[in-house]
């Protein structure tokens, strides 16, 4: 394995610029998409637990709905939630 500061040196020495980078394999669009999702899937499950125990069970259409509704919310005020890690 080559270290960052052996590739800085051998650029230095052919007269280039040492550039590294993090390149996604998705969009980041899709990227933040997914984790939006991800994130009000979790937030709702513990609603709809708390709303099950209480009888008070949602259908599948307006359950689908609300995961939707939050992963906008969550996505477009780019909510702390977005990334958090539980």
């Amino acid at each position: 394995t080559v270290s960052l500061d052996t590739l800085e040196r051998a650029a230095q020495a052919l007269n280039c610029q040492l550039v590294y980078a993090i390149i996604p394999s998705e969009s980041l669009e899709k990227i933040v998409d997914d984790q939006a999702h991800k994130s009000a899937k979790e937030i709702l499950s513990k609603t709809l637990h708390t709303m099950a125990l209480e009888s008070q069970v949602a259908g599948q259409a307006e359950s689908n709905l609300h995961l939707e509704e939050l992963s906008t919310d969550i996505k477009n005020k780019m909510d702390r939630r977005l990334w958090e890690k539980k």
